[in-house]
């Protein structure tokens, strides 16, 4: 399967719902944000949404953020958050999505919403003013506030 088809924005099922095309491995896996190449075609200059967490499944959502620039966006945050992150931040695990810029604060604002991560980045001067956009969530990616910290 082609990378650009597998990642590229899908139109809405419903009316106020969005289903987004979440970047995954060609094993169905998240991707490991310390091993991902920022400089990549398929992250470097494309636009969209992402999430970083700790761990796999079950990930404790840390981030969340749009971007112009993907691959930017996650060099930026591999830097910012090993500093930070258990285990150096190699345990940190990311997916992404394409979505179009005018949709960017509205979606941005849902998965904030539902997900609550710890830092938010974004570029929109309208997040907060923002009506949510309804979207899928990958599932393996739940509220910080839900999962215990690691012992």
């Amino acid at each position: 399967m082609a990378l650009a088809q597998r990642l590229s924005f899908t139109p809405p099922t419903h009316p106020m719902h969005h289903n987004l095309a979440w970047a995954r491995t060609e094993t169905g896996c998240l991707f490991r944000l310390a091993g991902i190449d920022t400089t990549s075609p398929a992250v470097s200059g494309q636009g969209g949404i992402y999430l970083i967490g700790v761990g796999t499944f079950l990930a404790r959502c840390l981030e969340a953020g749009h971007a112009d620039d993907i691959g930017s966006a996650l060099a930026r945050a591999r830097h910012d958050l090993a500093q930070h992150a258990p285990e150096g931040g190699r345990n940190l695990s990311l997916t992404w999505a394409f979505v179009p810029m005018e949709a960017r604060d509205p979606v941005l604002r849902y998965l904030v919403n539902r997900l609550r991560p710890i830092r938010i980045s974004r570029h929109g001067a309208n997040f907060r003013a923002t009506d949510p956009r309804p979207v899928n969530v990958p599932p393996e990616f739940h509220a910080s506030a839900d999962i215990p910290p690691a012992a």
